[in-house]
């Protein structure tokens, strides 16, 4: 294009003095100047330490509304079209990059980095280049992801076993560049490079810290001691911690096991001898326990969190605490809109208070409510 540009304006100067060359050279560069300046409000590269993207967008508007789709873990999936086919993309703050099916491995030339999952499992992981993945009016090319062992798919202990219709999981090198304002109500997201207060007199605001090179993470307290938690929405736990919490001695409620898994997860299980029955292995030291969280100026009593875990995390039931949360990546910050009320939402409040009615349910036989 530049130098279709450079050579109509020799054009332009040979011919100067020729009336109808001129004009024709000055239609032709001003086309030239036209066209460049179209691509460039519709294209855009995004460059991070692994990706070099490009994005482009089919409306002049640099928004775009869809709908997202929930788990019955209250995950969050995206629907979006990766190479000719319709897929499912779970939302992962969690992850640095994308993470893809090995099936759309096409890339002769690899990386290979080392990569740990939220159970703290490390394994050296290839990272490939997707084409072209699309979310209604937004375009992305050249998309560096992680090529995710497709056990995930066919092991029972896999994170998406027995699920094709799920392609992945949209990482940090996408979810960063953009504002994503999810309206838990009616089920949508809207993707966007600039954010909208208008009109809107209540909400809490929470910073979003950056942690390592592209995860972000939130200031918390856990019985009223501090933590920095990073902030995944690809965990649907309440909240986990890598500290013992030191239990009272008038604490009333069953200490439980954890069951959270990992991207590696297919690794941590087997099939007895002559039988069908799965196995998980066990996970020493984590445990379930209730505690009181404080996020900002919210409080929550009694949420069910698990100490001497892998990782500091908070996942997504706190998104769904809320009707509405912008997740503001271009300026470090978080907004809660309005208290959920809804009973199915897979929210930190609704997860707990069933975990401690179980409770009661079944052990007590005196009032420890």
């Amino acid at each position: 294009m530049y130098i279709g540009a450079i050579l109509s304006c020799v054009f332009i100067f040979l011919f100067k003095k020729k009336k109808t060359y001129f004009i024709t050279g000055i239609t032709i560069s001003m086309l030239f100047i036209m066209l460049n300046f179209l691509i460039n409000i519709f294209r855009h590269k995004h460059s991070t330490f692994f990706s070099n993207h490009s994005t482009v967008w089919n409306s002049n508007k640099h928004n775009t509304t869809i709908p997202f789709y929930s788990s019955e873990s209250g995950h969050l999936f995206l629907k979006a079209k990766i190479g000719n086919e319709t897929k499912y993309i779970g939302f992962d703050t969690g992850a640095e990059l994308c993470g893809f099916n090995e099936n759309y491995n096409n890339s002769k030339k690899t990386t290979i980095i080392s990569l740990t999952d939220s159970q703290n499992k490390t394994k050296n992981i290839r990272i490939q280049k997707l084409d072209k993945l699309t979310f209604k009016n937004i375009d992305f090319e050249k998309v560096d992801y992680i090529s995710m062992n497709k056990d995930i798919w066919e092991n029972e202990c896999g994170i998406f076993f027995n699920q094709d219709s799920i392609a992945g999981v949209l990482g940090n090198n996408i979810i960063n560049s953009f504002i994503w304002d999810f309206d838990m109500l009616n089920k949508t997201v809207k993707i966007s490079e600039e954010i909208e207060l208008q009109n809107i007199s209540k909400f809490e605001i929470i910073p979003l810290l950056k942690s390592g090179k592209k995860s972000w993470s939130i200031n918390i307290k856990v019985n009223g001691n501090r933590k920095r938690i990073n902030l995944d929405t690809g965990f649907n736990g309440t909240l986990t911690i890598k500290d013992s919490i030191i239990l009272q001695e008038n604490y009333k409620y069953k200490i439980g096991h954890s069951n959270s898994i990992g991207l590696f997860s297919f690794e941590n299980c087997y099939k007895k001898k002559d039988s069908s029955e799965i196995t998980k292995k066990t996970q020493k030291g984590k445990r379930q326990i209730f505690a009181d969280l404080k996020i900002s100026n919210i409080n929550f009593k009694n949420v069910l969190i698990e100490d001497t875990s892998n990782s500091n995390l908070i996942g997504v039931p706190l998104i769904w605490e809320y009707e509405r949360v912008i997740l503001d990546f271009l300026n470090g910050k978080m907004y809660l809109f309005n208290k959920n009320h809804s009973k199915s939402a897979k929210s930190i409040s609704n997860i707990s208070n069933k975990a401690r009615e179980e409770f009661v349910k079944k052990n007590c036989t005196q009032d420890c409510s």
